[in-house]
């Protein structure tokens, strides 16, 4: 699908291009535009790269700022660029090239791109997962790129009806895809996890063989509403040839931790040298936290809590980018 940058109307905008993407679907078509260009995006997240600042939403097109925040416009590369640019891309501290990925409601469903070092889309190709499912995050080791095809799905029908059009599907599986960096479909080894999501995850790391991830797991999202969803725990993946292993930091019964965000060490830190930062709502006392994790020793106690005044909002975006 293919995004653009004109201003408009983008309630009434999605709408109708909903409907015309539906009726292409029903006609046969298997791209469509499904999202028209619009100006703002919800929960935007930041990053730095190539000497450039994009401000990001996972439904659109990047959008570039100048060092006083003023908006320079959109950035689609030269027009490569297709689908939307994940609000969570991943910069290599090595090579300096900067990850990203693209998923839609219609096919396909899921691209991976990256940028070189100079900030040049050198990357594009099509991982296929059954459905439209949204995924929100994901992640890269020194090795790999790491998807979540997990089943928070999106449903058109539910759209055009102008009900919430995403929701918990016990039908669609759940599966963690792995491949080389740069690589392609064909190259991707999938493994099946128990069923569950992952708005964001906290570091993943190669260790001899093994790959391991570390996320905030919900054992569920969304099932009859989106008031319906469980706790988030932090939960660790170790995959290997043919099993997986997890262990999880468990914040207790009342708390429930939102987006980390990963701080190394030092400029010479290895790979998981440094602190997992992020806000954790604690329900007994109506406030949030900021906890500080030892990244190399996500199940230990924290290093740091600092309680906060008041509640922090869900969804509160922060990044860390070096001085």
């Amino acid at each position: 699908m293919r995004q653009g940058c004109a201003d408009g109307d983008r309630d009434l905008e999605r709408r109708e291009t909903a409907l015309s993407s539906l009726r292409q679907l029903r006609a046969g078509a298997r791209r469509a535009d499904p999202l028209r260009p619009a100006r703002h995006g919800r929960d935007p997240a930041g990053a730095g790269h190539a000497g450039r600042i994009l401000a990001l939403e996972e439904g659109h097109f990047p959008y570039e700022l100048s060092g006083e925040l003023e908006t320079l416009g959109c950035e689609s590369y030269g027009g490569r660029l297709e689908t939307a640019f994940t609000a969570h891309p991943k910069l290599c501290p090595e090579t300096n090239e900067l990850h990203f990925f693209g998923y839609g409601y219609l096919a396909p469903y899921l691209v991976y791109h990256a940028l070189d070092a100079k900030g040049a889309f050198v990357h594009g190709a099509e991982i296929r997962v059954p459905g439209p499912t949204m995924m929100h995050d994901f992640m890269v080791t020194r090795d790999h790129a790491i998807f979540m095809d997990l089943p928070v799905t999106f449903n058109l029908e539910k759209a055009i009806k102008g009900e919430i059009p995403l929701g918990w599907d016990p039908d669609y599986g759940a599966r963690i895809g792995i491949l080389p960096r740069m690589g392609a479909d064909a190259d991707v080894r999938w493994f099946e996890i128990d069923p569950c999501y992952v708005f964001h995850p906290m570091n993943a790391y190669v260790d001899g063989n093994r790959v391991i991830c570390d996320v905030g797991r919900h054992e569920y999202m969304w099932r009859e509403s989106m008031n319906d969803f469980a706790p988030s725990y932090l939960h660790r993946w170790e995959f290997d040839l043919e099993r997986g292993t997890s262990s999880m930091h468990d914040f207790g019964r009342s708390a429930q931790p939102g987006e980390l965000v990963f701080a190394e060490a030092s400029d010479s830190a290895g790979e998981d040298e440094g602190y997992a930062l992020g806000f954790v709502y604690d329900k007994a006392r109506d406030a949030s936290d900021l906890v500080i994790l030892d990244a190399s020793g996500m199940a230990q106690a924290p290093i740091a809590t600092i309680h906060m005044p008041r509640r922090v909002p869900y969804g509160f975006h922060g990044s860390w980018i070096r001085g």
